[in-house]
C-alpha cells in the first residue's frame, strides 16, 4: 500500500484532496500519515521509492482559514516542463518549477495537491468578491482564464502527471483507473412551449420583424406556422423532446433533461409542471428511459428553502425522487449552492461551467466529490462538470460553424484523452424558427462530432 506523509495541519484540507486523487482518480489504496516537523508531502512507494511533493499553499499558512485570503491567489502561473511519458509543460498554481529525478527518490516542486485543491473546491471565487450583472462569479477574473489554460483539464493533467512519477518509482497501476469518454448530453427545460397565447406570438413575432427586417412573405409564413401548431398540424417550436431523444438514441446513449418548477420572475418562464403539457413531456421521457432532473430557479442559488420547495414540486410532478440538476443562468455560489444542494438530497449537480466560455472551470472532464470548504468537510454531494453548452458558442461567442466544429473537436480530443466525462448543455429551445431552424442549428451534425 502507498503511505503518503505530512504534517498534522490543514488536516480535513488534505485528506480530502489526498483521497480524491489517489482514490478517485488513481483508483489505489493510500494511507495518510501525519506527523508532526513533516515539511512538505511524502509518498512512499511499497518498494521503498520516495516521491517528495513541495507544500506551496498550506505549510505557508500559519492558521487553519488563512488560505482563503486574496493573497493566496496567484497573481500569474510560471511553467514546470517533465519528460515522464510524453513529457509536457504544466501550469504551476502552487510550487515552483523544481523537478528531480533520482533512482530511489523523485523531488517535485509543484504542489499537485493544492493545485488540484485549488481548481476542485473553487474557492477562488469565494475569495475574489467579482461578480456580473446576475450575481455570477465572471470567467474572465478566473486564474484559468487569465493564465489562458482554462481549455486544459488540468486537473486530470496533474494526475497523470504523478501517476508517471510513480510508474517511474516502480508502482504498478491496476485496471480499475482503465474508464472510456462518456458522452453526457443535457438540456435545460427552460420554457415548454414558444407560442402559447396570440399575444405571447404577437410580441414575439414584433421582435423578429424589427430585428430581421422582415418582409410579408416572412410575415405570412410565419402566420401560417403559428396556425399549425395552434391547429396540431406541427410541434411547437421548444417541443423538441422526441428529437433530442432519438439523436442520443442513435448515437447509444440517454439524454438529461432538467426542468423547472419555480415561479414566474422577470428571469423564470414560471410554466406548469404539472400541467398535461409538462406531463406529456415528462411521460414521453420516462417511458423512453432518459432522465429527469432538477433546474432550480434563478433565486434559488443561495436559498434553501426556495430550493426545497421547487424540489417538492418537480418529484410531485414526476411521481418519484429528484437525485440532480444544474441551476438556472448557471448561477453559483461556492460553497453555498453545493451545500444547499447537500441538505436537500440532492445527489449529484452540473452547474459548474462558465457561460461565457467553454472549457474547464474546475479544471477537470471527470465528477468528484464536492468540499465546503467554510465547514471544512468533504460532502455526499458530486459534481458533474459542464463543458460547454450551445449558447456559449452561438450567442456569447457568435461562432460561425467552421469554428464550432473546431472548437467541439478540441474539447472531445480533451476529454478522451483522459477517458473522462464530456457534458454539454444544449437547450431544448435552441432550435426557433424566428432564430434558425432545426437544420440550420446542425446539433445533428455537432451531436455526431462529439459522439463519434
Amino acid at each position: 500500500m502507498i503511505k503518503i506523509f505530512t504534517n498534522n495541519r490543514f488536516v480535513p484540507e488534505k485528506r480530502y484532496i489526498i483521497e480524491t486523487i489517489f482514490g478517485e482518480y488513481l483508483g489505489v489504496s493510500s494511507e495518510i500519515v501525519f506527523k508532526d516537523h513533516i515539511v512538505d508531502y511524502v509518498i512512499e512507494m511499497p518498494s521503498g521509492k520516495q516521491i517528495v511533493i513541495k507544500d506551496g499553499l498550506f505549510n505557508l499558512c500559519t492558521q487553519d482559514d488563512v488560505y482563503l485570503k486574496q493573497e493566496n491567489i496567484p497573481s500569474k502561473v510560471k511553467s514546470l516542463e517533465h519528460s515522464f511519458g510524453s513529457g509536457g509543460c504544466l501550469p504551476i498554481i502552487y510550487g515552483d518549477d523544481e523537478l528531480k529525478i533520482g533512482e530511489d527518490r523523485t523531488i517535485c516542486g509543484l504542489d499537485i495537491f493544492a493545485s488540484v485543491f485549488y481548481m476542485l473546491t473553487r474557492f477562488e471565487e469565494y475569495v475574489l468578491k467579482d461578480r456580473d450583472a446576475h450575481d455570477r462569479f465572471p470567467a474572465k477574473k478566473a486564474l484559468s482564464v487569465r493564465a489562458c489554460f482554462q481549455k486544459r483539464a488540468v486537473v486530470d493533467e496533474y494526475v497523470d502527471f504523478l501517476c508517471e512519477m510513480m510508474i517511474y518509482s516502480g508502482y504498478k497501476m491496476n485496471k480499475e483507473r482503465e474508464r472510456v469518454l462518456n458522452i453526457i448530453p443535457t438540456h435545460d427545460v427552460d420554457h415548454l412551449r414558444r407560442w402559447g397565447s396570440l399575444i405571447a406570438f404577437t410580441k414575439n413575432s414584433m421582435s423578429y420583424i424589427l430585428r430581421k427586417g422582415a418582409t410579408i412573405r416572412d410575415i405570412k409564413t410565419l402566420m401560417a406556422f403559428y396556425w399549425d401548431v395552434k391547429t396540431g398540424k406541427k410541434d411547437d417550436p421548444f417541443d423538441t423532446f422526441d428529437f433530442l431523444m432519438d439523436e442520443s438514441e442513435t448515437r447509444g446513449t440517454k439524454s438529461y433533461f432538467f426542468f423547472k418548477a419555480s415561479a414566474t420572475s422577470k428571469f423564470d418562464s414560471g410554466y406548469d409542471i404539472c400541467s398535461d403539457e409538462a406531463r406529456k413531456a415528462i411521460g414521453k421521457i420516462i417511458s423512453r428511459g432518459h432522465h429527469i432532473g432538477i433546474h432550480p430557479g434563478y433565486y434559488t442559488y443561495n436559498k434553501k428553502d426556495l430550493m426545497e420547495k421547487e424540489i417538492e414540486g418537480l418529484s410531485f410532478a414526476i411521481g418519484g425522487k429528484v437525485e440532480f440538476g444544474r441551476q438556472h443562468y448557471l448561477r453559483f455560489e461556492a460553497p453555498t449552492t453545493w451545500q444547499i444542494l447537500e441538505d436537500v438530497g440532492i445527489k449529484w449537480d452540473s452547474t459548474v461551467g462558465y457561460p461565457e466560455v467553454e472549457g474547464f472551470r474546475a479544471g477537470t472532464c471527470r465528477d468528484f466529490p464536492v468540499f465546503n470548504f467554510l465547514t471544512r468537510k468533504k460532502l455526499k454531494l458530486r459534481e458533474k462538470p459542464l463543458i460547454f453548452m450551445d449558447q456559449t458558442l452561438t450567442s456569447y461567442q457568435l461562432l460561425n460553424q467552421k469554428q464550432i466544429f473546431d472548437t467541439l473537436d478540441g474539447l472531445k480530443k480533451t476529454v478522451q484523452r483522459h477517458h473522462g466525462d464530456l457534458v454539454f448543455l444544449w437547450h431544448n429551445s435552441s432550435f426557433d424558427p424566428l432564430y434558425f431552424d432545426r437544420e440550420q442549428c446542425q446539433y445533428s451534425q455537432y451531436f455526431k462530432s462529439i459522439a463519434f
